[in-house]
């Protein structure tokens, strides 16, 4: 049995790895599922008995993606300073996408610009809905810490400013994926955004420090987007 989780693995890896090197040569997904299997050395079926279809193999792309994330966010705790730590993780999460952007602009792109999380279409539908809760989580456990080290206000619903932030998150992703940002501009989205949601949920003594932060990112900000 280890010996079949291990193989199992394997092909998904080799798979998974194909369909990068694809999409980032093509800077799109419109790859065929039997040049994939030629470029990850199975047979033509592996790919769909695996991941069910393109879309499960984006998808597997961001969740492992996720994955490697994991090790290099730093763990939430009260010590230290909590929220700089959240925009510190922040930070890790879009450098590691915009430093690649021709893999993935087009995997975001596919998965965003599709009802990704009603549309019930088999495992793939819970796939992207347990992407997008651990995603919450995290916020929701960076959140934690804050306010077990006194930086936020007592009372407010950690859930709905999680789910928030997340919601920032994406929708400075969006700008990313159509152009509208570089991944430089998509830092000072994300980091804005953040720091707005923050704002309304920090102790008056971290309030200060935030409003600083805001007026800095505007100024770059302002000279981003340019006079309308």
């Amino acid at each position: 049995m280890e010996g079949y989780v291990v193989r199992h693995d394997e092909f998904r890896n080799r798979i998974l790895d194909a369909a990068e090197a694809l999409i980032a040569e093509a800077g799109n997904t419109s790859f065929a599922t039997r040049e994939l299997a030629i470029r990850a050395g199975v047979s033509a079926a592996t790919p769909f008995n695996h991941f069910g279809s393109k879309r499960g193999i984006l998808s597997a792309i961001v969740d492992r993606s996720l994955e490697r994330l994991a090790t290099q966010r730093e763990q939430p705790t009260r010590l230290g300073d909590p929220l700089e730590r959240i925009f510190r993780n922040a930070d890790v999460v879009v450098s590691y996408y915009a430093a690649k952007p021709k893999l993935f602009r087009p995997v975001f792109g596919e998965l965003v610009g599709n009802p990704v999380f009603s549309e019930l279409v088999g495992n793939e539908a819970i796939s992207r809905y347990h992407t997008l809760q651990q995603a919450n989580t995290t916020w929701r456990l960076e959140l934690d810490a804050a306010s077990e080290a006194g930086q936020l206000r007592r009372g407010r619903d950690l859930d709905v400013v999680a789910n928030q932030l997340e919601a920032n998150w994406l929708g400075s992703l969006v700008l990313w994926i159509i152009g509208r940002v570089d991944g430089d501009g998509w830092k000072l989205q994300s980091e804005y955004g953040t720091a707005l949601t923050l704002a309304g949920v920090v102790t008056a003594e971290e309030l200060d420090r935030l409003v600083g932060r805001i007026t800095r990112l505007e100024r770059r900000l302002a000279r981003l987007v340019g006079p309308s």
